[in-house]
């Protein structure tokens, strides 16, 4: 199915989804962060669990890349669906 082949409520309604969608992964990655941030601190007060937490929070940063690739993925359909239907329109 192509891009034309969606009325203009439709296409309305994926985006305003993927919108949604965009917005939650943004508070995630807020979270992720905050949480990152919360791991170097403890690092500073428990050397002696230094390895632990850097093991954790490579995990964490790990989420927060994929997290951000995903809202970066998200805009670019967002913009190229929104284009095409303009484009479609005229």
């Amino acid at each position: 199915m192509t891009i034309v082949d969606y009325s203009l409520v439709e296409l309305t309604s994926i985006i305003d989804n993927l919108i949604q969608e965009k917005e939650k992964f943004h508070v995630e990655l807020e979270e992720l962060f905050s949480e990152i941030q919360a791991l170097n601190d403890l690092k500073n007060l428990y050397p002696s669990l230094g390895t632990k937490i850097e093991d954790i929070k490579f995990l964490k940063q790990k989420e927060y890349l994929e997290l951000n690739s995903k809202i970066k993925a998200i805009e670019s359909l967002v913009n190229h669906t929104t284009l095409s239907a303009k484009v479609s329109v005229i």
